[in-house]
């Protein structure tokens, strides 16, 4: 499994988000158009997420490759996930600190980074969000493009691999029996 690829590909989101950031800081393009890109760029990942995961799991079956190693990669693949979407609500942030009611006040950018770090992490993880709350119809897309890209991973995923594997395995043989008698 090529786990490079996959930080490379959310790198270049999160870079892309950092890039917001900075349009938004250097006020090259409006507070709808940036609001707008950031939602666009989330819903990009978050199909790529789905199409990616797919071809990962036939990949996995196709090549019998052990579960652990598939586990590593659904772990990067969290991992960069959590940071992603933390770059999402960072710019959102930083585009409208009305977006995220609750945030703290007066932080430098590294502590805030680490603030939507935090947040992202108990979204993706279903936890809630206890003293920071998405206030604008952009936080509260971007928080369910992320509960959906947990639902993709856990669910679809991680819950049932197994089953899933046998399963896929299953149709296989049936098909080549079809073709075969």
């Amino acid at each position: 499994m090529n786990y490079r690829e996959i930080i490379v590909k959310y790198l270049i989101v999160i870079v892309l988000g950092f890039t917001i950031f900075y349009l938004d800081d250097r006020e090259v393009t409006s507070t709808s158009f940036n609001t707008a890109l950031v939602l666009v760029i989330a819903a990009v990942k978050l199909f790529t997420l789905f199409f990616q995961s797919y071809k990962k799991i036939m990949q996995v079956i196709d090549q019998n490759v052990a579960f652990h190693k598939f586990l590593i990669y659904m772990t990067i693949n969290i991992a960069v996930l959590i940071t992603s979407f933390a770059v999402d609500f960072f710019c959102l942030y930083n585009i409208d600190p009305s977006n995220l009611f609750g945030m703290p006040q007066g932080l430098g950018y590294p502590e805030l980074f680490f603030e939507c770090v935090y947040f992202s992490m108990l979204g993706f993880n279903n936890l809630g969000f206890y003293d920071v709350v998405p206030n604008s119809l952009a936080t509260k897309v971007l928080v369910m493009f992320e509960i959906m890209s947990y639902f993709i991973t856990i669910v679809f995923i991680l819950s049932d691999f197994i089953s899933l594997k046998e399963s896929i395995q299953e149709a296989k043989n049936e098909n080549k029996e079809k073709k075969n008698g």
